[in-house]
């Protein structure tokens, strides 16, 4: 397992124990918010635009966790 998906692993155990006490939406929503901070933070300001930009150009991409994911 490459560092990437022990990362993406450890977070998703970590999002499901959140679950435990949290609605999926409240803990998605900080995700993002989070997420966003630290891109701001660590891109200039034409960087981060392409972020955002590549992250909703991306949006018919995403997949849910129905089906067999762990998210509750």
């Amino acid at each position: 397992m490459d560092s990437q998906d022990e990362l993406y692993a450890k977070y998703l155990k970590f999002t499901d124990l959140m679950l435990e006490d949290y609605e999926p939406l409240q803990i998605a929503a900080i995700m993002s918010v989070i997420a966003l901070s630290m891109y701001k933070t660590c891109l200039d300001d034409e960087g981060f635009n392409q972020m955002v930009d590549q992250i909703s150009n991306s949006r018919k991409n995403v997949r849910s966790f129905e089906g067999g994911g762990s998210i509750h």
